[in-house]
């Protein structure tokens, strides 16, 4: 079984991730955070203060870690989705996508690893921002950011989740158990 959770930064996919892969006995995935990937290529600079072209790098980077953490593993609960990477990078990069060479391909990638997930698990922002140091603390970015997820789960079966960490592994639970119909 492949299952994804996805959501904005703060929405509790870690926490639920981690819940699920004990729950279910499946192996917990995310591949190298972009925390890591941004010390490992961007060690002076802060997310808010990446150049288009390296938030660029950052985005094909972390899809690239996604994918090879979830195709080392059968089954697996993943932290975050390839349609993240999507979602992310159009809300950052709008307006300079259509000069972007790459990114019709990047978006073929990240959407043609998502049709392999057997369940895509939808966390709204039901979580306030918490300043971690790391993570862009625009409620106003958060938003675009799951407003364009939002966009892009339309071609998939997703189910949205809700409330407290344990309402929502009872949630997951539960829709696995039965196979119901998407609640979106």
């Amino acid at each position: 079984m492949k299952i994804a959770i996805t959501g904005v930064h703060s929405s509790g996919k870690t926490t639920l991730a981690k819940q699920c892969s004990e729950y279910f006995g499946l192996k917990y995935v995310r591949g190298d955070t972009m925390r890591t990937i941004m010390g490992r290529y961007f060690p002076d600079k802060s997310y808010d203060n990446l150049t288009k072209e390296e938030y660029w790098k950052l985005e094909n980077i972390g899809l690239s870690e996604r994918i090879k953490a979830e195709k080392k593993e059968g089954s697996f609960i993943s932290d975050g989705c390839t349609l993240n990477s999507i979602a992310y990078a159009k809300a950052k990069l709008e307006k300079d996508i259509p000069a972007i060479k790459d990114f019709d391909k990047f978006y073929h990638i990240a959407t043609t690893n998502a049709k392999h997930y057997d369940f895509i698990f939808y966390l709204p922002p039901e979580i306030p921002l918490i300043d971690d140091g790391f993570r862009p603390m625009s409620e106003k970015f958060r938003l675009l950011i799951d407003y364009t997820l939002l966009q892009i789960l339309k071609d998939y079966t997703f189910y949205t989740v809700r409330g407290n960490p344990k309402d929502r592994l009872w949630q997951i639970e539960k829709i696995i158990r039965n196979n119901n119909t998407p609640t979106h």
